[in-house]
């Protein structure tokens, strides 16, 4: 499918949904090389998001139902990680920081940092 969300994810990897919700990323290593080939790699982190970002200290989605995910044992090496830690509250959106602070808007339209 056609991603309709991507983030650079700092300088770890690239990560991204696509128009059903199905979450990918790309390691480090082979982010360098799509460059030179032009071809991109992803990995299917199989699972269904609205939104995915990623930073230094792991990534964060929000699923189709708003619900906000930490996913756990991610590296550049290894960009789909093991699994997801449910964080409390409805997002809308996520986004991490290349410093690693989370950032969030609520369904209410609040401001969260973490």
């Amino acid at each position: 499918g056609e991603l309709t969300q991507l983030d650079a994810g700092g300088d770890q990897f690239v990560a991204g949904v696509d128009q059903f919700g199905a979450t990918f990323c790309i390691n480090k290593r082979d982010v360098e090389s799509a460059v030179a080939n032009r071809s991109i790699p992803f990995s299917s982190v199989g699972s269904r998001m609205r939104y995915y970002s990623c930073g230094p200290l792991g990534c964060w989605g929000v699923t189709l139902a708003k619900d906000v995910y930490h996913r756990l044992n991610v590296k550049p090496t290894a960009c789909i990680g093991t699994s997801w830690t449910r964080v409390f509250g409805k997002f809308q959106s996520i986004e991490v920081g290349s410093d690693g602070r989370v950032f969030g808007i609520s369904v209410t339209k609040q401001l969260y940092m973490r």
